[in-house]
């Protein structure tokens, strides 16, 4: 009998962004980071329940509806948050962006790592900030934070936000205690506001744990809006429902303003019942998901590592995704992402959308049935056998 994550589940035709840009109904669409897996069953049972009454009215946040979010928080991190630090925004990009919005002016400076997920930029531009970039070092297969750079660009007069993401996407890193505290100490030595987005917080492989920067110490988390979701972790990003933790009264009551200007603190119906069941009563079903797709990841690498030499995986630490470096490869940058869709069938993401040095980098998701992955890898390596 097949286990849950090895069903397949077609999601064509389903409004999926990761299956919207495939080539025809053969293509396998490994691209953008949501999981082709159920979510927990729980999550299913109490939104079946919601969609059964067939009254989709406002859907409001009450008294202890946090709670279960606050017990993840203690329980998984050691991190003790009040119900009062808490905030709904759509998503942790519109939780971030509102961030953006209402702790920096334009013209002002908004520093963040690359490679980046695109958004980081895009969220900057589009609120008309100038995006300064933090370039990680990759050396000997890992990517290592350049501190002597951050400081430089920390000390700018214009430099008001560092958006910090962690696990850090597409790199796949998990940053220690000691780099999370550099960070911080830069920051709080700049008056820098850390903006701190750890979405995929709970995807992470031992032995490495993600450590919330807000809870190293009251003096960081004085300076960090952290933004955190059950979407990526559960699956269910089509809810749109994310959490952000500020315990600055200060900070907080700015961002409360901008969420209000922008009518952003309303969730929708699902969102609301879907929040609370994940986190009460989706653990189990997240440890399982992430003992799979941490098997996944190890048959990725072991094939490239024993069928393309041209390929070379950066070892994920967290995150349910891999980063891969294709410059050995024949193809270069913008030509890689539609060769494998023209000669594999695979849409994967490209390198060039998380900066331009990383142009000869794919980006692909792991969270499929084995069966699908197994394809996925002899598809990519027949086609470049045929180029070898």
């Amino acid at each position: 009998m097949l286990s849950t994550y090895d069903k397949k589940i077609d999601r064509k035709n389903t409004s999926s962004m990761k299956w919207a840009g495939i080539k025809d109904g053969e293509t396998i669409a490994v691209g953008v980071a949501d999981m082709d897996f159920m979510t927990s069953d729980a999550v299913v049972a109490e939104v079946r329940k919601v969609a059964e009454k067939g009254v989709f009215g406002y859907s409001i946040i009450q008294e202890g509806y946090y709670n279960s979010f606050i017990s993840w928080c203690n329980k998984r991190y050691n991190w003790q948050v009040k119900e009062e630090w808490l905030s709904y925004t759509p998503g942790v990009i519109a939780g971030m962006g509102g961030a953006v919005r209402a702790f920096s002016e334009v013209g002002d400076h908004v520093i963040f790592q690359t490679p980046a997920f695109y958004l980081l930029n895009e969220l900057t531009v589009t609120n008309d900030r100038i995006p300064v970039n933090n370039p990680l070092v990759l050396k000997d297969g890992k990517y290592h934070i350049d501190f002597d750079d951050l400081e430089e660009k920390a000390k700018h007069p214009k430099a008001k936000i560092f958006m910090l993401c962690n696990p850090q996407n597409p790199s796949c890193r998990v940053y220690t205690k000691e780099e999370l505290t550099k960070i911080a100490d830069i920051c709080l030595k700049n008056n820098v506001l850390i903006v701190s987005d750890e979405v995929h917080c709970d995807m992470v492989y031992q032995p490495h744990k993600h450590i919330p920067i807000a809870s190293l110490s009251p003096e960081i988390a004085d300076i960090t809006v952290t933004c955190l979701s059950p979407t990526k972790t559960f699956n269910m990003a089509g809810l749109q429902t994310s959490v952000n933790v500020i315990s600055n009264d200060n900070l907080r009551a700015k961002f409360s303003k901008e969420l209000l200007s922008r009518d952003s603190k309303r969730p929708n119906i699902f969102a609301n019942i879907g929040f609370k069941a994940a986190y009460e009563k989706g653990e189990e079903w997240l440890d399982n998901t992430l003992e799979y797709i941490k098997g996944n990841v190890d048959f990725v690498i072991k094939y490239i590592e024993s069928n393309i030499p041209e390929m070379n995986v950066i070892y994920p630490e967290g995150t349910y995704l891999i980063w891969i470096d294709c410059s050995q490869t024949k193809i270069k940058g913008s030509e890689l992402k539609s060769f494998f869709l023209e000669n594999a069938n695979v849409l994967v993401s490209a390198g060039l959308e998380y900066g331009e040095n990383c142009a000869n980098f794919i980006r692909i998701n792991p969270a499929c049935p084995r069966e699908v992955l197994v394809e996925v890898m002899d598809r990519i390596n027949h086609s470049l056998h045929l180029i070898r």
